[in-house]
């Protein structure tokens, strides 16, 4: 079931050497090698001029040691000479000022030049590599969108963004309309007054929210240009890529090519939550698709000598089978050369190295009886959509930590969940969490109206349903299209424009706090970033406001609806423990089992397996209603648990 990999740069060695590696690669339980990320420049070493038998060599070495490739385009990397030769392909910041070479994606989705050479080189690649029976894929670029110059003002961008535009609303005026464009006197006369905009810049957000879509077609555009052109030589062969950036729609990339491919690079600040979120976010791209990890560290960043096989398994736990580590032997030049390896100087194996084939070894002594262990299966998911986050940010890139952790708080719960959006098939849960949903669609309510009246529990928050596709307000009470279905409106709110001190008195500068009961329990809360004034519509009310301009008035409300349930918390970030309270009641409401587990600890299921994790410096003690055998030993397990920091066991339940 598990398909490791390693990353690994056959344009550094000799053919002796690549011999050796892959020798050393299944020695360690390795069966797949990533190539080319980096490579253009040796590719093609001026304007037009090809190199590839390092690489067929490197193929042929890989084929005779029964090593599998993912065959990635260099494109995240344009050479010197091209940027040499065409520097308006570097990507330009507000002022003007241009991206200095010897970096990476420094250069332009929207430059005509870096397009046109990125597509010769993916086309004579692909002519190239497409007969070797051990292609098993081909990755898009490296990291798409993850820039240090992450907003590019180029001139190609300003023509690109004013024909998008042009395409969008067909006329100024339309354009002005749509914007709002008499606030600040900002209505055009002219296409060519229209300037490409970005965050924290203090523009219209409806600006800034068309300048996001812009960019984010220009990546859709430059990824499947690429498969495109792949797909014509290499029809059958997987594509995908790895690490695309939140500043482009991943969820729109992901379903046009044919996996889902994450990096994870664990660091002490990494909580469960965090871990976790990863996987399931890429896990639920592509529904029904396990997603893959193409990079993780062979030596994660935090104590723990062990940790590279719990999160080994912990990947495995949550869909992702196949698993690549960046990278294989230590490079003697060049900025990553610090990062950990497989195989340092000498050819001495590091401790990475014996970990790795301890793990390998164990995953596939205790698992490939089962075959491919089906995804894991939730009842719970959180609705979370990018274009939605763009208009809620309202061109502040600030207000994306204005959001309630969802995810985190079923977590806690011992409840898993997926990370969807509305698009996607919503029938097997139930219950939705939606910490914001800026914007619904008619079709995007219409699918929540049915999920709540079929039987659904929804908990939703913040300034869900208020805006239209614009990033405006829609000019009437929300949630848009579903007034009657939560059985309350939201006529207006306040946003707190200054931090607020938890601890300051309650009063202008303070915080704002709400309380009832929930459960038959008091629970008292705060409420921050902004809160909302609301008016019920048959809706009950467990929870007001205790003080502040909303004091007496709705906080939370809980609104019968077909035979389920609409609930709505009138504020964008809620205290960690008074939200976690309203998700369990939500879980129970919705008839979701919970588990009383130790900070930490996480339960999954795939199948007829479970893995119990202990994400924790601290031993973790606990009861759980399980019982099978364990994998591992054989032994049988009753449901009781003592598990050693960053301790796991995999159990074949009864």
């Amino acid at each position: 079931m598990l398909v490791t990999g390693t990353s690994y740069y056959p344009e550094d060695w000799d053919a002796d050497r690549i011999a050796e590696d892959a020798a050393l690669m299944r020695e360690a339980g390795i069966s797949l090698v990533r190539v080319g990320e980096f490579a253009w420049s040796h590719m093609e070493r001026s304007d037009g001029v090809f190199t590839f038998e390092w690489l067929h060599e490197a193929f042929r070495i890989f084929q005779e040691n029964g090593l599998k490739v993912i065959l990635c385009t260099p494109t995240a990397s344009a050479p010197p000479w091209l940027v040499h030769e065409h520097p308006e392909t570097l990507r330009c910041d507000m002022h003007g000022h241009r991206a200095y070479p010897g970096v990476r994606e420094h250069t332009c989705y929207s430059s005509e030049a870096f397009l046109r050479c990125s597509a010769r080189i993916v086309e004579q690649m692909a002519r190239e590599f497409r007969d070797y029976p051990n292609l098993f894929a081909w990755q898009v670029d490296n990291e798409i969108g993850q820039s240090i110059f992450p907003y590019c003002y180029c001139d190609a961008c300003r023509e690109g963004f004013r024909k998008f535009l042009k395409r969008k609303y067909g006329t100024v005026e339309a354009l002005n309309e749509a914007w709002g464009n008499t606030f600040w006197s900002l209505e055009y006369s002219a296409w060519d007054q229209v300037e490409i905009g970005g965050p924290d810049l203090r523009l219209n957000p409806s600006q800034v929210l068309d300048s996001q879509l812009y960019r984010s077609r220009a990546m859709c555009d430059f990824t499947m240009m690429q498969t495109d052109i792949i797909r014509k030589y290499c029809p059958d062969t997987i594509v995908t890529t790895n690490n695309y950036s939140p500043l482009g729609d991943r969820r729109e990339v992901y379903r046009k090519l044919d996996v889902a491919s994450g990096d994870f690079y664990i660091n002490p600040q990494h909580s469960l939550g965090a871990m976790t979120a990863m996987s399931d976010r890429y896990r639920c791209f592509r529904q029904g698709t396990p997603a893959w990890l193409l990079e993780v560290a062979p030596a994660p960043w935090r104590p723990g000598r062990n940790l590279l096989g719990f999160l080994l398994w912990q990947f495995l736990a949550r869909g992702q089978d196949v698993q690549v580590y960046f990278h294989w032997r230590s490079h003697r030049a060049g900025k990553e050369k610090i990062n950990p390896v497989f195989l340092g100087f000498g050819n001495k194996k590091t401790d990475s190295f014996h970990l790795l084939k301890a793990a390998t070894e164990e995953a596939h002594a205790l698992l490939d009886r089962f075959g491919t262990l089906p995804q894991p299966l939730c009842e719970a998911a959180v609705v979370s959509d990018y274009t939605s986050d763009w208009i809620f940010m309202q061109g502040e890139s600030r207000r994306s930590a204005w959001m309630n952790d969802g995810h985190g708080a079923l977590l806690e719960l011992g409840v898993n969940s997926d990370i969807v959006s509305p698009e996607d098939d919503l029938s097997g849960y139930k219950l939705l969490v939606i910490p914001v949903y800026s914007h619904f669609s008619g079709s995007a309510a219409d699918k929540l109206r049915s999920f709540i009246g079929n039987g659904g529990v929804v908990l939703m928050s913040s300034q869900s349903g208020i805006y239209d596709a614009y990033a405006k307000y829609i000019g009437e009470p929300g949630p848009e299209h579903l007034r009657d279905v939560f059985g309350m409106e939201v006529d207006t709110g306040v946003t707190f424009l200054l931090d607020r001190d938890p601890a300051a008195p309650d009063e202008i500068g303070g915080t704002v706090r709400f309380s009832g009961f929930l459960d038959g329990e008091e629970l008292c809360g705060i409420a921050d970033k902004w809160i909302a004034s609301i008016e019920t519509l048959g809706a009950d009310v467990p929870l007001r406001f205790t003080n502040a301009m909303y004091q007496g008035q709705p906080f939370m409300t809980e609104h019968e609806y077909g035979k389920g349930c609409a609930m709505y918390c009138g504020a964008a970030l809620l205290d960690r423990s008074s939200y976690g309270k309203i998700v369990r009641h939500a879980v129970r409401r919705a008839g979701i089992r919970t588990l009383e587990l130790p900070e930490g600890v996480e339960v999954i299921a795939r199948g007829p397996v479970t893995f119990v994790f202990n994400y924790s410096v601290n031993p973790a003690v606990f009861d759980l209603p399980l019982k099978g055998r364990s994998l591992s030993d054989g032994g049988l397990e009753n449901g009781h648990f003592e598990l050693p920091p960053f301790g796991y066991r995999v159990i074949e339940r009864e």
